[in-house]
């Protein structure tokens, strides 16, 4: 990436315990449904609907929990929701 000699965008669609991406899934997934026309899901549909929203600002900022010192916050939030539901399939 250094060759490019530009700044670089990165877009992440999160899914399962990697929600900090950058693009929702919400708004892909609407964003999808405007574009497309339906709901039909693939990911090289996923991939033109993330690289639109990058290119009209529909992102969110990533975090680093580490760095910003709240990393124990969201172990302690995810450990409550992994019981919650190891709990509610008894």
């Amino acid at each position: 990436m250094a060759a490019y000699g530009g700044p670089v965008l990165i877009g992440f669609e999160a899914t399962r315990d990697y929600h900090r991406g950058l693009v929702s899934s919400v708004a892909l997934a609407r964003t999808r449904e405007a574009l497309h026309d339906g709901w039909d899901k693939n990911d090289p549909k996923d991939a033109q609907v993330i690289l639109h929203m990058l290119r009209i600002g529909a992102t969110q900022r990533y975090v680093d929990p580490l760095a910003a010192g709240i990393n124990d916050l969201q172990e302690l939030s995810n450990m409550h929701a992994a019981i919650s539901k190891a709990r509610a399939s008894d």
